[in-house]
């Protein structure tokens, strides 16, 4: 559905990160570091810059506090700090020794968690409570780092989960914690871990700053490697929006409204009603040249408005509007998607000029092209995309192969390819 925007805007520049929340939208970027506050109760958009300040990570406490891991004024380090959203004005935060520098900051209420980076991580640093600068660390056994396996003189190496760090709240005050692979519940200081999932081990957090959003079961709603999933206290899920896949940027509206961005579409997620409402965003060209600089979407409740940015166009919607469009049940949507991709799997496999040659015969080398292979489950396929990263001198190859199914994205583990499971 093509549907005109109620209001459009052009941005200050162009954001890598964006943090939203309640009537206002934090931007930042950098060449050169610089961070614009956009209040967003007033039409035309009111921006204020705060030179000099890149946020790596940032978080919104329920009271309204806007804390980022930031660099500010230097290249380096990063350090933790608080950004007045009415002034601008920034105030550097005590972590402490040897707290030099903070990977991330999550706001789950009005409590506050940082995690290590990677040098204090080394060191045995664990994720951390903060409150007025002092460091309640967690009670966290020490993680299992990945270890290359080596092929033909080179090393690879399985996804590095490193990175891999989220943290959410649930409805009753205890939060969730993702930290190398493994889901832990956080009571204030007493942690429980939970079951080890293939979900977890590949969870790919949203880089934006989170609204935390709850169904009326109680379960956390949250953005899991391009899906909206509803996780209980246990650590159970399942997808809260079956058949919207693709997420790159999401946020809790109200009354059980989510709304993600996927594949330069919006889409409108009444998760009570089990129902979506599709807009075309495609006249946005929301595919980035790069991928810094990926679409935001906002709730803005003053105006009970739809805001979605990309690069420097804003949209706006409004909310209203939206829920009297034709929704699609969750089930008539997925199988819509279905059918499309299995549409596009049978032109792939189709026009391959080749015969189909054993998936673990496929060569680390490969760059995708729809080269046809063969999988003793999942059948014949087409691999449409292929990537490689170096870290610490390993190589981490990733192949996604498209079947009749779904696409599965296979890591080169140096004898063969071993696939990242989901458990959806």
């Amino acid at each position: 559905m093509t549907l005109t925007p109620a209001r459009t805007a052009k941005l200050p520049a162009s954001a890598e990160m964006a943090l939203v929340g309640g009537d206002h939208l934090v931007l930042t970027a950098t060449s050169p570091d610089v961070t614009h506050v956009l209040d967003l109760r007033a039409w035309p958009l009111a921006a204020r810059s705060v030179p000099g300040l890149f946020a790596s990570s940032m978080a919104r406490t329920a009271s309204g506090r806007v804390l980022a891991v930031a660099r500010y004024g230097h290249p380096n380090p990063y350090k933790l700090y608080e950004l007045d959203l009415a002034s601008g004005a920034v105030k550097a935060l005590a972590l402490g020794a040897p707290w030099r520098e903070p990977q991330s900051v999550f706001a789950l209420g009005d409590r506050v968690l940082v995690t290590p980076g990677g040098t204090l991580r080394a060191n045995g640093l664990r994720p951390a409570w903060w409150g007025d600068g002092e460091l309640t660390p967690l009670d966290l056994a020490p993680p299992d780092l990945p270890t290359p396996v080596t092929h033909a003189g080179k090393q690879y190496l399985m996804p590095d989960r490193m990175d891999r760090v989220d943290a959410f709240a649930l409805p009753d005050g205890d939060a969730l914690l993702i930290w190398f692979e493994r889901l832990y519940r956080v009571s204030g200081a007493t942690v429980t871990p939970l079951a080890l999932d293939h979900l977890f081990a590949a969870w790919e957090p949203l880089r934006e700053g989170r609204v935390p959003g709850f169904d009326d079961r109680g379960r956390a709603l949250t953005v899991v490697s391009d899906r909206l999933l509803a996780i209980d206290r246990e650590g159970a899920y399942e997808l809260a929006a079956p058949g919207v896949a693709r997420t790159t940027a999401a946020v809790a509206g109200p009354d059980g409204v989510w709304l993600l961005i996927g594949e330069e579409t919006l889409y409108v997620v009444f998760t009570r009603e089990r129902e979506v409402v599709e807009v075309d965003l495609s006249p946005m060209r929301l595919a980035p040249r790069m991928r810094l600089f990926m679409p935001k979407v906002a709730w803005v409740p003053s105006r009970d408005a739809v805001l979605v940015a990309h690069e420097r166009d804003v949209w706006e919607f409004d909310l209203a509007a939206l829920r009297r469009e034709k929704r699609v049940g969750f089930d008539k949507h997925a199988q819509k998607l279905a059918a499309a991709r299995r549409s596009a799997w049978s032109r792939k496999v189709k026009s391959a000029k080749a015969e189909p040659i054993a998936l673990d015969a496929l060569s680390p080398n490969t760059r995708g092209g729809n080269t046809p292979v063969a999988h003793p489950t999942y059948g014949v396929g087409a691999v449409t995309d292929a990537s490689e990263v170096i870290h610490r001198g390993a190589r981490t190859v990733t192949a996604t192969v498209l079947f009749e199914e779904r696409a599965r994205t296979f890591v080169f583990m140096g004898d063969r390819w071993e696939e990242r499971l989901w458990a959806f």
